[in-house]
């Protein structure tokens, strides 16, 4: 049965395979469906994300990321806590990977402010400068 929606079966009513029927609510049936809904064979073939290659993958809670936040701030500790996890402090990729963020968003601002600082001073020396004495 051609249709305008290139035959597909969701649209001309048609099953897709053997195993599907369409129910009352034109809604299809299937063998996957039933085995999917009772969650068998879904819960049996899932993959365990925490440890995968040694690490762990589990994500870190709001205030987890609120805690992680407030040490990263903390002035030299905090540096130094970021390159202990920036660089293999911790097993969980999700922390590793917050405090990389967050050390080269560090390096980029002091690396403006440094910019910054020597464009002003530039700019203050050759303003105020006077080109000759007058008395």
């Amino acid at each position: 049965m051609d249709n305008e929606y290139g035959n597909n079966s969701y649209y001309d009513s048609t099953p897709i395979n053997d195993g599907e029927k369409e129910n009352s609510n034109g809604a299809y049936n299937s063998n996957f469906n039933s085995a999917y809904n009772t969650g068998s064979n879904y819960q049996n073939n899932q993959t365990d994300l925490t440890n995968i290659n040694g690490e762990d993958y589990t994500p870190i809670s709001p205030l987890g990321y609120l805690g992680y936040w407030i040490v990263f701030s903390i002035p030299c500790v905090g540096f130094i806590l970021m390159l202990v996890f920036s660089f293999g402090g911790t097993r969980n990729v999700n922390v590793k990977n917050m405090s990389r963020g967050l050390l080269i968003m560090s390096v980029i601002t002091v690396i403006l402010t440094i910019f910054f600082i020597f464009a002003l001073a530039l700019i203050g020396r050759t303003h105020y400068t006077p080109s000759h004495y007058s008395y």
